[in-house]
């Protein structure tokens, strides 16, 4: 009873304020149900609603983000002191922080790429997020070059998406070295020895992962036994054209020697046919007879 009057003398004294300071503009502040008059109907609406307010969400940031989880996100709007649980896509959060009463930080759990909801749970109930959270999946769209010497040491350059924050990069199940995430699209790394044949290329964050099925292959460079091994492929800055660096890789034997009795340094020229010769009218000097006629080479 005592608690009843206390509560009903401290709505009467806030009624009063609010008429008070509505009178000098012409509005009565404590008529809730709009009949002119305040009185005991007022309230017994204000009553009815006694308690905490429902939350108010007004924004999500970030709104996206990997599908491992380990998002750290902000929520703000109004009414969150009392936030005891947030979700994504029904799974709870960690790390839940109610900042202040118009901000809560929480951390992403593992979904599944796509849209998810987002509710904050307080003493009033579930609110719901306007806009969903959404999972991103990794996906790698290429692995340059594709081979190498089986010995490991090749330098590859892996494009996709979503590959930002990357920390290791396997090839074959063995962790490569050397790993950059250059940036959401791009990822450096250098291969490990494995076995020749083809094998997959994995790139893991703590929030992400993709595979490229058979994306990389270990080959087996032959080294002439007259000589040493300098270099066993193509150069892409020397051997500019990707179609002949692919012949030379699909010829088995390395690209770059040395002669063990001469020391000179000798480069692969891969199987082909060229046309040899001088073609008149072609330059400004003519053709030498030695040049001509123009005859196919193999």
């Amino acid at each position: 009873m005592q608690y009843t009057r206390k509560l009903a003398a401290t709505f009467l004294a806030a009624l009063f304020l609010s008429a008070f300071a509505h009178a000098q503009s012409g509005i009565c502040g404590g008529d809730t149900n709009g009949d002119g008059v305040v009185n005991a109907e007022d309230l017994a609406q204000v009553l009815t609603q006694w308690g905490t307010c429902p939350a108010v969400i007004n924004s999500v940031t970030p709104n996206q983000g990997g599908f491992l989880g380990g998002t750290v996100i902000t929520i703000t709007g109004a009414n969150l002191t009392s936030t005891y649980e947030v979700t994504v896509g029904g799974a709870s959060c960690t790390n839940v922080a109610v900042l202040s009463p118009t901000s809560v930080r929480a951390t992403t759990p593992a979904g599944s790429p796509g849209p998810a909801s987002i509710a904050v749970r307080t003493l009033a109930g579930t609110t719901l997020a306007s806009a969903p959270f959404t999972y991103l999946q990794s996906s790698i769209s290429s692995v340059v070059p594709s081979s190498g010497i089986y010995t490991g040491g090749t330098a590859i350059t892996i494009t996709g998406t979503n590959l930002s924050g990357a920390t290791s990069v396997t090839v074959g199940g063995v962790p490569a070295t050397n790993v950059i995430a250059v940036s959401s699209t791009t990822v450096t790394a250098v291969t490990p020895a494995g076995s020749v044949g083809a094998v997959d290329v994995t790139v893991s964050g703590p929030k992400n992962t993709a595979t490229a099925a058979g994306g990389f292959a270990y080959i087996s460079v032959i080294t002439p036994s007259w000589a040493t091994l300098v270099e066993a492929l193509p150069d892409p800055a020397v051997v500019t054209d990707a179609t002949l660096r692919a012949a030379i890789t699909a010829s088995g034997f390395a690209w770059r020697v040395r002669d063990n009795g001469t020391g000179i340094e000798m480069l692969l020229v891969p199987p082909g046919i060229f046309q040899m010769g001088c073609i008149m009218g072609s330059d400004s000097y003519g053709c030498y007879g030695q040049e001509q006629p123009v005859h196919s080479v193999t």
